[in-house]
């Protein structure tokens, strides 16, 4: 097996070289062209402010869809709610493809499974980045680009061209894994999500939150879609709220982040506070089996500021996070 991945890498290799080589040939013709001339944190959330024009949370497109990673399962942590406990053993276990995976949840969710409707939400969610990343010449391009960009010169070594073909392989790869899904369903990726959070499932409520968005594409999709993205915001605010109100402390790390405004797929939900970003985000770290890390937000405050938001913390641990 690895000689015959090793000869295939050899063989994307050499297809990269020629690639490569094209491409600077097509950049030497166009070199040549002539040029043309202090307040008090509520234990849940409050309602999401009117809607600001956000960063494509959960939407990556064009060379973004070659670096963005699919999405992680929820590790359960302790402290959490029944709904975050171990999946039951029927549901696909990790590494199934995502045809099989999605076959073997559909008959579940028809069942009325939260738990199913979140995990087949999360395949066809995995698979947004796959459907989009073209065939194997697209991508080397895309390769050969991003990698021009971040060294400021072509892979001319053996290691370095490897190193393209190794992310080739793996994309390809992914991108076979996720083929074949219906595209009706693939549509559905969203409201699935929704329905597995509206059930019960505080996984989907919190992955709702990174993911609400994945099907409208960027600010002209935000615009052109603004009812429907309002409405989705407030589900996301309460979501979290109810995730937190069940004893799903997870939600304390991820309305922090919501409120620190930072770019990413969750500073669409909250208008950005810092105060409720410190509160949430020490309250995340006092939460049972939380590592203890230093709350950037926290350390911005200061000393009087600091102590009002670690006592608002500690109230919010001991209210919700039973464990």
């Amino acid at each position: 097996m690895e000689g015959q991945a090793a000869r295939r890498r050899r063989r994307r290799r050499i297809g990269l070289a020629v690639g490569l080589l094209a491409l600077i040939v097509v950049a030497g013709l166009l070199l040549v062209r002539p040029r043309a001339g202090g307040e008090s944190v509520a234990v849940a959330p409050p309602a999401p402010a009117p809607l600001d024009l956000v960063d494509e949370a959960g939407v990556d497109a064009g060379e973004g869809m070659i670096d963005a990673a699919p999405p992680r399962p929820r590790a359960p942590r302790s402290g959490t709610s029944p709904a975050a406990a171990v999946p039951a053993i029927d549901l696909p276990p990790p590494g199934t493809p995502a045809s099989e995976a999605i076959r073997q949840l559909q008959p579940l969710v028809e069942q009325g499974r939260a738990d199913a409707a979140h995990a087949l939400a999360m395949q066809l969610v995995g698979c947004q980045r796959a459907r989009n990343l073209g065939s194997d010449e697209v991508l080397r391009e895309r390769l050969l680009r991003r990698y021009r960009g971040r060294s400021g010169q072509d892979p001319l070594s053996d290691a370095e061209l490897d190193g393209v073909a190794r992310n080739l392989e793996r994309l390809s790869a992914e991108r076979d894994r996720c083929a074949g899904i219906d595209g009706e369903l693939f549509a559905s990726r969203v409201e699935l999500l929704e329905q597995a959070a509206k059930a019960g499932s505080t996984d989907a409520m919190l992955d709702y939150v990174d993911w609400g968005l994945q099907d409208i594409g960027g600010y002209n999709g935000i615009l052109l879609n603004f009812d429907e993205v309002a409405r989705r915001r407030a589900l996301a605010a309460g979501f979290l709220s109810r995730a937190l109100a069940l004893g799903d402390c997870r939600a304390l790390d991820v309305m922090a982040d919501a409120y620190a405004g930072a770019r990413g797929r969750r500073n669409w939900v909250f208008t950005a506070d810092p105060w409720l970003a410190a509160v949430y985000g020490e309250a995340a770290t006092l939460a049972p089996g939380a590592a203890p890390v230093s709350s950037l937000a926290l350390d911005a405050l200061d000393a009087a500021q600091q102590a009002a938001a670690r006592a608002q913390a500690q109230a919010l641990v001991q209210r919700h996070c039973r464990g």
